[in-house]
């Protein structure tokens, strides 16, 4: 009954503040009975996998903050909290599920591997999933050049054939 009380007047945003702060604090329990309170799936999802980590000695601080901004859609911040404590493929990663390819494509630039001329290494994988987005909004042309490369030719040349442009 006190319980019931207490949340009276409380509202959505205090109730994620005091999870998000839960889970910071790495107080699982708060932090789920907050989040299932307010029906927050996806931070109920990031407290169980959180604490998994934490049970295994395997969580990592910036990770977690990393993970409760995205959740937040602060993807920028994100990805640069993800750059700036070396996790470049996490931040690149938040990017690609965000179809941002030329951002994703930005950082490996910036902090990235070069090839040996010291020109940058485009991420081959980046190339196939923006073919891949492009292909799947009929934009076949961008589709194929980015499959070439990417040196995947086959696909390329499965998209040049069915829509018979052979240039």
């Amino acid at each position: 009954m006190a319980y019931k009380l207490a949340c009276i007047g409380v509202t959505v945003q205090e109730w994620r503040q005091l999870g998000i702060e839960a889970l910071l604090s790495k107080e699982f329990r708060y932090a789920r009975n907050a989040f299932t309170h307010i029906r927050e799936l996806n931070f109920i999802e990031l407290c169980e996998t959180a604490e998994e980590m934490h049970k295994i000695h395997n969580l990592n601080d910036t990770w977690l903050q990393s993970e409760i901004l995205a959740q937040q859609g602060k993807f920028k911040e994100a990805a640069s909290n993800y750059v700036k404590n070396k996790m470049l493929d996490k931040a690149i990663g938040i990017y690609i599920q965000l179809k941002k390819f030329a951002e994703a494509n930005d950082l490996i630039r910036k902090h990235g591997k070069n090839r040996g001329d010291g020109a940058p290494l485009l991420d081959p994988i980046i190339l196939i999933k923006q073919a891949e987005y492009e292909r799947d909004s009929g934009k076949w042309k961008e589709a194929a050049d980015l499959y070439v490369q990417a040196n995947k030719f086959k696909e390329a040349i499965e998209i040049y054939g069915k829509r018979d442009n052979l240039d």
